[in-house]
């Protein structure tokens, strides 16, 4: 999963995945916007990869927002990144998947310390969708007070 694209449609990173791995591209609502048509749900069985938010202009997604618009919030982006790995870890269940092994990967554009859609750093922005409130748990991972998860 590609949760924030830029240079997009030209440059599909989950597209180059789907092709490599001989499965399917989705795209979510905001990334359809720019590539109408393509397939918004995936199909059970198979790989895929999905592109959730994306802009054309290839540069850093908080650039991308200032120039283009279509602005996505922290949130928003969590929300997303969340929604879409539940359906897809449903479609592995269905269709059998989860029984032989399954593996999700999610690439986030730059690295922990580089901005995020809303200029915030996405190490903040995906650890609590934008909070900076919270604790750190024994294991060295936050707990976001918010959301009541830890991440590593």
């Amino acid at each position: 999963m590609k949760p924030v694209q830029t240079g997009f449609p030209a440059d599909s990173d989950a597209q180059l995945v789907a092709d490599a791995a001989r499965g399917q591209h989705t795209l979510g609502a905001h990334a359809a916007e720019l590539q109408p048509g393509a397939p918004l749900l995936a199909r059970p069985g198979g790989a895929h990869a999905t592109t959730l938010f994306a802009w054309s202009l290839s540069a850093s997604p908080h650039l991308a927002v200032e120039r283009e618009g279509r602005p996505v919030s922290d949130a928003q982006l969590v929300r997303a990144t969340t929604q879409a790995l539940s359906a897809g870890d449903a479609l592995w269940r269905q269709s059998g998947a989860a029984a032989a092994g399954s593996l999700t990967l999610v690439e986030t554009a730059g690295g922990v310390c580089s901005p995020s859609p809303s200029g915030a750093l996405q190490v903040w922005g995906l650890n609590c969708g934008g909070s900076r409130s919270g604790s750190w748990n024994r294991r060295g991972g936050r707990r976001c007070a918010r959301a009541g998860w830890p991440h590593q």
